[in-house]
Formats: structure tokens, sequence, C-alpha cells
């Protein structure tokens, strides 16, 4: 039996590589959004954290005039690095939404191909069962013609 051949294999193959480089590539970039949202969140439980203790601090009695200086330091620091992360965690997203383009493109490229391969296939497919039942019938018209010759 006949075997398909498809002949754009190779390039069925390259675009099924370029999407899982692409899918890849959206996966390092989400893993580093994950990070930036993480570390943005621990920043802002250290900010609720340094809040409380400055209440606790203002609230006591005595000269701590120190300490409150050095609690709202504390947390004028924390801000600014939660408010840089925020700013890289943007450019993340930037990133993010453009890979994620650039998968949505490669797996149109790679699905247009195998949809020509699937359609190659089904008309080969439909070919071959035309030469078998062709086949058949001149089998058949054989068998039929020695039959009247043998009679």
């Amino acid at each position: 039996m006949a075997r398909f051949l498809f002949k754009l294999e190779p390039v069925l193959r390259q675009r099924r590589n370029e999407e899982r480089d692409e899918q890849l590539a959206v996966a390092k970039i989400e893993r580093q959004r994950i990070d930036l949202q993480n570390r943005i969140r621990d920043r802002q439980q250290r900010i609720a954290v340094e809040r409380l203790e400055l209440r606790r601090v203002l609230a006591s009695t005595g000269d701590g005039f120190n300490d409150i200086r050095r609690q709202a330091a504390a947390a004028t620091v924390l801000n600014t690095q939660a408010q840089r992360l925020v700013l890289e965690l943007a450019g993340v997203h930037r990133r993010l939404d453009n890979a994620r383009i650039k998968l949505q493109l490669a797996t149109r490229r790679r699905k247009a191909m195998g949809r020509l391969r699937e359609r190659r296939y089904e008309a080969w497919a439909l070919d071959e069962r035309r030469k078998e039942a062709a086949a058949a019938d001149d089998l058949n018209i054989t068998a039929g013609a020695r039959k009247e010759s043998a009679l």
C-alpha cells in the first residue's frame, strides 16, 4: 500500500518549532511577571508592617524621635522600591503582550500549514481509494470475462 508523503513536512516542522519557541518566550516573560508581582506584594506587606510599627512608636510615650525617623525612612524606601517594581512590571506587561501577539501569529501559521497537510492527505486518500476501486473493477471485469469464456 502506498504511503502518504507531505512534501512540505519540513516547513510544517519549522512552523511547529517556531510556535514552540514563541511559547517558551511567553513562558519566560510570564515567569518574570509573576516574580515581579510577588516582589511587589512583599513590599506592600513590608510597608504595612512598617506603618504598624510607626503607629506603635507614635503611640508610645517618651522620646522616640529617632525611631519615628527610622520608621518613616524605611517606609519611604519600601514605597520607592514598590514604585520601581510597578514600573518594571508595566514594561514586562508590554513585552508579554508583544510576545503573545508573536505566539498567535506563529500558531496561525502552523495551523494553516496543518490544514494544508490535512487537505493534501484527504485528496491523496481519495485518489488511493479511486485507484483501489479501479483495480478492483479491473479484477472483476477480468474474472467476469474468464467466466464467460469458460462457458
